[in-house]
């Protein structure tokens, strides 16, 4: 687009009442993008209209799903009453466009402010108001910018208002505000704009007073990204500053406000603009024909921006007078608290040489911005992707499912958050970045949930929560109660107390636990590759997915995949985790956890195999989709009840108790432990402690004092017990009758180690020994 053409559009564009007859202005509208009326969820590939009954609680609920996709798809809405079909083009962060393909088109409609329903104000400028709308027809959420042209004309800032609307219609990146269109009545000029969920960084700065380092070089870094796009396209901002700055529903930045943009292809402007403190010494330069600046004044503007954000004030704050004079001296002191690395990005960007400052490609690899934005890329990636996971869950609920997050990472967002480099080996340490992470980790999923008008639980357990059986049913009637009130509860380990006695062990673990204890159709175990293989698929060409498993024990495949330097767990402990599930009767499922949109993809497919399974179909009508790569573990046609399972995995065993093969065909006849059948004891346990049950084959009726294992012979662990007597008090009765027990120990508490009510056992293929 050449200079001659976009002025000569400023120009033309009028503020004049929309039934006026302008062709110029239809012209322009000609260009401009569409609403849409289904918005695609990013990573889903399906769509979510609403319809015109949906009630203002919708707002917030699509909101989300507006965000994560620019593209505008199925309707087009003309901003004037032209004819024929609008074509629309998608951009890419880099500027590239590509064309995509549309549905097929209706004739274009006129906008007008009937179309919306308009929610709560969001923000109020000197010339605009903001308010939350919905296009009725579609559903679709935006922000809707109100001007009034008296104030406009009175101003006499008519001319930024076209330039905004010119501009900023034509970008499309990420990290800049959306504007999807704009129309006018009378007396006032709508603007139709992507909704910022989280409002204004200013407020968010305030609150803060300064952020953290990790924060501070992330937020920089969408700076760089989004000023790189921008000058790509010839457009200089010339107001970068946190009022104009606008966080999204996820917690990216997206510049706005471009009143003062300008597109310059030649590159130079005179124009002394913006806002004082963020202005360049290149712009307070007395005025003369050769005094032009760049778009490096976006840089300048930008050191400011990353000092302030590190430090809580603009970098030359001051007298209006004063503050001129410090710019021009760059004179600024940057306190002692700011990192070595931040000082010297900050240095190299408040130059008083325009040519002499850092580019933003250099920006985007300096080393300070690569420490906090690619250092720990798994745990940014892990942040973002919760987005996703979000919008999954959202869409299992309004699926009619009930919904539970296992979510882990408490430690690693404390080290992020305290900006600590690696991760403590003290305990103490740990359990106290913990509770810092564990704040700001449910605060990212209350806040990404709270758009969506979800609400959210925080439950936190450890292996002491869950071993007494009263705690167990407690837990079980809280999920119960939380589903109830549409609650999603999202469950932690609660690492701030654990230690290794009463830990979990792993994320897997606990999820399969939580599983069993809700009773779950479905348990998905996220990890970093699509499912199990035969062998390591990244060293074995041969390697073929294992996409169905109905006998876990004699399961064969590669089982390589590692926990990372921040959590715990591997594909191993999700092996596990599986087994624990589908002994509940749950079916476990292993994804990819970067495709969090999967998880509803294969949902949907089972239950559709589920529906032909009890009302078989003709093979035409059969379900056609395939569900993305996983690995899917049946569940036990014998799945174990829920007080079996609490013994079995819900406890810690202390101990082991060795017992015969006699003592272990009555216990399969539902009769109970007497210590006549006890061989032997191993560790050291106390009463009503859980403890293993094993078998082995005596050698003789008198081998109870020495060793009571044929040669060779491996004992083999069949079950779990809740005993009645401690370690020592059964080493004393172990081979006795139970008339025995008060003489042996002087009382007798019952006369059985253990009753058959608290002995479990686990599956069994085999024989208990052979």
């Amino acid at each position: 687009m050449t200079t001659k053409t976009l002025e000569s559009r400023f120009e033309h564009l009028s503020v004049k009442d929309e039934n006026v007859s302008n062709n110029s202005f239809g012209t322009y509208a000609k260009n401009k993008g569409s609403l849409s009326t289904a918005v695609s969820l990013s990573g889903l590939g399906t769509t979510a209209p609403l319809n015109n009954s949906a009630n203002r609680s919708n707002l917030l609920k699509l909101a989300l799903q507006n965000t994560n996709d620019n593209k505008v798809n199925s309707i087009n809405i003309s901003s004037s009453p032209t004819k024929g079909t609008l074509s629309h083009r998608n951009v890419d962060e880099n500027g590239d466009q590509r064309q995509t393909s549309l549905y097929d088109q209706p004739a274009p409609k006129k906008l007008h402010l009937g179309m919306f329903e308009i929610g709560k104000p969001l923000g109020k400028g000197k010339f605009g108001r903001v308010y939350l709308a919905k296009e009725r027809s579609s559903g679709f959420v935006c922000a809707l910018k109100v001007l009034h042209k008296s104030e406009l004309q009175q101003g006499g800032v008519q001319k930024q208002v076209r330039r905004e609307i010119e501009i900023q219609s034509n970008l499309r990146h990420p990290n800049v505000l959306r504007l999807y269109g704009h129309f006018q009545d009378s007396k006032r000029i709508f603007l139709i704009l992507e909704f910022a969920g989280r409002g204004e960084l200013y407020k968010h700065l305030r609150k803060e007073h300064r952020f953290p380092e990790w924060k501070a070089a992330q937020y920089i870094a969408q700076m760089a990204a989004a000023l790189k796009y921008l000058h790509k396209k010839h457009v200089m901002h010339r107001d970068i500053k946190p009022e104009n700055i606008l966080v999204g529903i996820h917690g990216e930045i997206k510049i706005s406000d471009f009143g003062w943009s300008v597109h310059a292809p030649n590159n130079r402007r005179q124009t002394m603009c913006g806002t004082l403190d963020y202005l360049p010494p290149e712009m307070l330069k007395p005025g003369s024909q050769d005094n032009y600046y760049s778009e490096k004044v976006d840089l300048w503007s930008l050191g400011v921006l990353t000092y302030e954000f590190l430090v809580g004030e603009a970098p030359f704050e001051d007298t209006p007078v004063m503050t001129q004079r410090r710019i021009a001296r760059a004179d600024m002191t940057v306190p002692s608290f700011v990192s070595p690395e931040a000082k010297d990005l900050i240095k190299r960007l408040l130059v008083l040489d325009p040519e002499k400052r850092i580019s933003l490609d250099e920006i985007q690899k300096h080393p300070w911005i690569l420490k906090h934005c690619l250092k720990d890329d798994r745990v940014t990636k892990r942040s973002s992707g919760s987005s996703k996971e979000v919008e999954t869950a959202a869409k299992l609920r309004r699926d009619g499912h009930n919904v539970v997050l296992v979510s882990s990472g408490a430690v690693g967002v404390g080290l992020r958050r305290m900006d600590v480099e690696e991760r403590p080996e003290s305990l103490p340490r740990i359990q106290a970045l913990a509770a810092v992470g564990q704040c700001r980790l449910m605060s990212l999923w209350d806040g990404l949930f709270s758009h969506l008008r979800i609400p959210v639980a925080q439950i936190l357990l450890t292996r002491n929560d869950i071993a007494d059986r009263t705690q167990y049913v407690n837990a079980q009637n809280t999920f119960s109660q939380l589903f109830d009130m549409g609650v999603i509860p999202i469950v932690n380990e609660n690492d701030t107390i654990a230690v290794s006695e009463i830990k979990f062990g792993d994320n897997d673990t606990l999820s399969a636990i939580t599983a069993a204890m809700v009773k779950a159709d479905y348990l998905f175990l996220m990890t970093d590759v699509d499912c199990l293989y035969t062998a390591n698929p990244r060293h074995n060409p041969n390697a073929r997915p294992i996409e169905v498993v109905s006998d876990i024990s004699s399961l064969e495949a590669d089982v390589s995949s590692a926990g990372s330097s921040l959590g715990t767990g591997g594909m191993s402990t999700k092996i596990v985790a599986a087994k624990l599930g589908t002994s509940a009767g749950v079916t476990t499922i292993i994804t990819k956890s970067s495709k969090p949109g999967n998880v509803h993809e294969i949902v949907k497919y089972l239950q559709q195999v589920k529906q032909e399974e009890h009302a078989p179909t003709t093979m035409n009508e059969a379900v056609t989709e395939v569900p993305p790569l996983h690995t899917r573990f049946l569940p036990s046609d014998h799945p174990v009840q829920s007080r079996t399972f609490w013994l079995l995995h819900g406890l810690k065993p202390h101990g082991a108790i060795f017992i015969d093969y006699g003592a272990y065909s009555a216990l399969q006849k539902k009769a109970s432990l007497l210590p006549a059948g006890v061989v032997g004891v191993d560790g050291h346990f106390a009463q009503q402690e859980a403890v293993r049950l094993v078998v082995v084959q005596r050698l003789s009726p008198d081998s109870l004092n020495g060793d009571f294992l044929h040669p060779g012979q491996e004992p083999k662990e069949v079950g779990r017990a809740l005993v009645n007597y401690g370690s020592l008090e059964i080493e004393r009765i172990k081979g006795h009758r139970s008339t025995q027990i008060q003489t042996l120990l002087g009382y007798a508490d019952s006369e059985y180690v253990a009753l058959r009510e608290n002995i479990s056992f686990f599956q069994q293929d085999d024989p208990p020994w052979r």
